[in-house]
């Protein structure tokens, strides 16, 4: 997957400061839960919070 441009980091800065001006206090828990699992990769727990990943697949059933 080729690197974002500098458009697209600059748009997608704006929607994440539009949505912790519209849900500051789910802005809040949601860096929290970020900082709290950073351990697993935030591309897996993007994975978790999109539904791509699931507890079946983790548990390799």
């Amino acid at each position: 997957m080729p690197a974002a441009s500098d458009e697209e980091l600059l748009r997608a800065l704006h929607e994440v400061e539009a949505f912790e001006m519209k849900h500051p206090q789910a802005f809040e828990d949601l860096v929290d839960l970020v900082d709290r699992n950073r351990r697993i990769g935030y591309k897996n727990l993007c994975k978790m919070m999109l539904g791509r990943l699931t507890e079946e697949e983790i548990q390799g059933e």
